[in-house]
């Protein structure tokens, strides 16, 4: 991955197999100041729950900054 001031991750994975594969793929990259948008919130088994077990997993925080009304899509940025 080249280097990067800033990393903007698009999580269209939408499968907990899939999303959790991505994001422990990108950890080695991901730190304080990664964005990282989801599309499909919207089914509890799947970008959440693999989201979740990553934060656990990985030690690392994040902050949601804004979301749909819905709460489907959201973005969050990576506190360290």
């Amino acid at each position: 991955m080249p280097e990067h001031n800033v990393l903007v991750i698009n999580m269209d994975a939408d499968l907990y197999s899939s999303t959790i594969y991505v994001l422990r793929y990108l950890r080695k990259w991901i730190r304080k100041g990664t964005f990282i948008y989801f599309d499909n919130l919207s089914r509890p088994d799947h970008e959440p729950k693999a989201f979740d077990e990553f934060m656990k997993e990985s030690g690392l925080k994040f902050r949601p900054l804004c979301a749909d009304r819905s709460l489907n899509t959201a973005i969050f940025e990576c506190e360290g």
